[in-house]
């Protein structure tokens, strides 16, 4: 759950709470966390994004909720996500160079991750949040990782039809 609201003459804030996972991000003048307990590094990273894009309107309250992955489909160009919200969150395939990369058997090779919020592709070692869906964030993999990862790839490839 994500909500804020002024408690104790402390400035405007925002909880975010999940399971056993709990932070606390000051608002002004611009999204800092000040508590965490619980969440990765990376998971904060992906929430202070999302807080600092979300624009409060000059509300009390508000609250928003993550939804987590229920479908996967990957054609030949393009990335959906069936949420179980009902949203479907759709992307061009291009944005994830390893999954544009991959067979049909290691798209459809996929594990929905991160307590629902997530989705890990094993064949291809390739994670997607659905917070990084719903912001539009591409894979941030350098080039020269990927161009690495697709060299042993080649070569797993040879050795397998050798």
């Amino acid at each position: 759950m994500y909500f804020y609201s002024y408690d104790c003459a402390e400035p405007r804030h925002l909880h975010v709470d999940r399971e056993n996972c709990s932070a606390k991000f000051w608002l002004d003048p611009d999204a800092s966390l000040i508590t965490d307990r619980g969440y990765g590094r990376k998971e904060l990273r992906d929430i202070e994004r999302i807080v600092s894009c979300y624009e409060m309107n000059g509300t009390n309250s508000a609250e928003v909720t993550l939804a987590r992955v229920l479908t996967v489909e990957v054609t030949d160009d393009t990335l959906s996500v069936d949420l179980e919200d009902g949203r479907t969150v759709s992307v061009p395939l291009g944005w994830y160079p390893r999954l544009s990369h991959g067979t049909d058997s290691e798209r459809n090779n996929f594990e929905i991750s991160g307590a629902g919020y997530g989705v890990h592709w094993p064949d291809l070692d390739e994670d997607i949040g659905v917070q990084g869906l719903l912001l539009g964030k591409r894979s941030s993999e350098s080039p020269s990782s990927f161009e690495r990862w697709l060299e042993r790839r080649n070569e797993k490839f040879q050795r397998d039809a050798a």
